[in-house]
């Protein structure tokens, strides 16, 4: 891209509106390439350097961990230090500082909070590599504080011992079947067609033993009702067993369980929970509170 084009990038990435650039994309794809490329590390700076992103310390912990991209996303950072022409370098340099002061912090803490006691670990069975936008954001929420192995649903071995599994909505439940009824790990599903094969709900039949309920913000706790979901989305649940442990229910039904424990006539603890594909994309804190805590308690019994 030549200095006249990479002007007009920069000014585009800062919100000038110019038709002649975009022509001028148009007619290059290479700089049209390079456009795109700058965009992203635009926005993973932004997202990272904002101190007000909800998601900050799992930006920080993205670009720490990415080292495959790591050389190109620092070459951005330097070059938007040398870059005076646009910006006021000292307040990139502080802010590029603070980052990797941050990252270090949260690195550090991360590896302390990983359990170093064999079985410490979660394995997290899906059905679709590269994962999708939802069960990529649980992977990255669990790594702060956790080794997360990742497996498609044919590699998995539900014979192996872990801290924890987690069981994905993007598994084919006619491959895997009861494969983890008798694990010995605790295991956490948010696959609703697998709790009959788990051993979780005494029946089969949809709309009766289990089922979903579409354009749901909330689900009813003991101590009243939880927005867990930023806009309306399906949430699933289970009509559980007498000896299981009711967290949630769906929002005005108390038939129809959202998050359920079972910790009886299991080699280890099992959790029903309520997600989706992209629930995850929109949980709210309280929603991931109660995730978080599911997971505790699964991980606690060891």
């Amino acid at each position: 891209m030549n200095d006249d084009l990479a002007l007009k990038a920069q000014e585009a990435i800062e919100g000038a509106d110019d038709a002649d650039f975009a022509r001028a994309l148009e007619a290059d794809p290479a700089a049209l390439a390079e456009y795109a490329d700058q965009l992203s590390i635009h926005h993973r700076l932004g997202v990272a350097l904002d101190p007000d992103a909800d998601a900050l310390q799992d930006a920080v912990l993205r670009e720490v961990r990415n080292i495959g991209d790591s050389g190109r996303f620092a070459g951005a950072v330097v070059d938007r230090l040398k870059d005076g022409r646009r910006r006021r370098a000292w307040e990139i340099l502080a802010a590029a500082v603070l980052l990797g002061a941050l990252g270090f912090f949260l690195w550090n803490r991360r590896e302390a909070a990983a359990p170093a006691a064999a079985g410490g670990d979660i394995l997290f069975v899906v059905g679709q590599l590269p994962l999708d936008a939802g069960d990529l954001r649980v992977k990255e929420h669990l790594e702060i504080q956790h080794r997360v192995t990742v497996q498609h649903q044919k590699d998995a071995r539900a014979d192996e011992r872990h801290g924890l599994v987690l069981i994905s909505s993007t598994v084919d439940e006619k491959k895997l079947k009861d494969a983890f009824r008798t694990s010995p790990s605790p295991v956490l599903c948010w696959e609703p067609r697998l709790y009959y094969d788990l051993g979780m709900i005494d029946g089969v039949v949809y709309h009766q033993d289990w089922g979903t309920v579409p354009a749901q913000t909330r689900v009813s706790t003991s101590t009243g009702p939880v927005v867990v979901l930023s806009r309306p989305g399906p949430v699933s649940w289970g009509k559980v067993r007498a000896d299981a442990v009711v967290v949630a229910t769906v929002d005005n039904d108390p038939l129809k369980v959202a998050i359920f424990r079972c910790d009886q006539g299991f080699p280890a603890r099992r959790v029903g929970m309520f997600l989706f594909e992209w629930s995850p994309m929109a949980l709210t804190p309280e929603g991931w509170a109660l995730f978080d805590d599911e997971v505790r308690w699964c991980m606690s019994q060891n």
